[in-house]
């Protein structure tokens, strides 16, 4: 039974949508979607960045939220989500694609007005790198 699904679910690997759907049906198939619709989140047009960015922010270990904290980067998630996640999501992702996480960075922290470009930079290179850490201790599966 769960061989078929994830054939199935496989097939499905290009339509977000559908395997979405599948995830809400029950545990079963969610445990077996799940790493299908994680393994490229970046493919995926209908999906939300902000979303996608504030799961990945969620997934940081406690010591990178604290170290982003003291340096006052302000982030959505660390402060508002507590829960641990169901699934580690960046287990299942296959790549690491650069340009995403320089488009994360840049989405999560804006320019300010009077804002110190040293500041600025240096607290996107310490995002940056509690990101990279997080991808290379967690994805099972990463390729070049």
């Amino acid at each position: 039974m769960e061989d078929c699904l994830r054939i199935i679910f496989t097939e499905l690997q290009e339509d977000s949508a559908s395997l979405y759907s599948c995830i809400l049906v029950n545990r079963f198939w969610c445990r077996i979607a799940v790493p299908i619709l994680w393994k490229h989140p970046y493919n995926y047009r209908k999906i939300s960045r902000d979303k996608l960015y504030n799961v990945i922010i969620h997934l940081l270990p406690q010591s990178s939220k604290q170290l982003l904290f003291d340096n006052n980067i302000d982030l959505p998630s660390l402060s508002t989500i507590s829960n641990k996640s169901l699934f580690n999501y960046i287990s299942y992702l296959s790549q690491i694609y650069p340009g995403s996480i320089d488009n994360m960075i840049q989405t999560l922290i804006k320019s300010e007005v009077g804002f110190n470009k040293f500041q600025e930079d240096y607290k996107k290179y310490l995002l940056e790198q509690e990101i990279y850490k997080l991808f290379i201790k967690n994805s099972l599966f990463l390729r070049n």
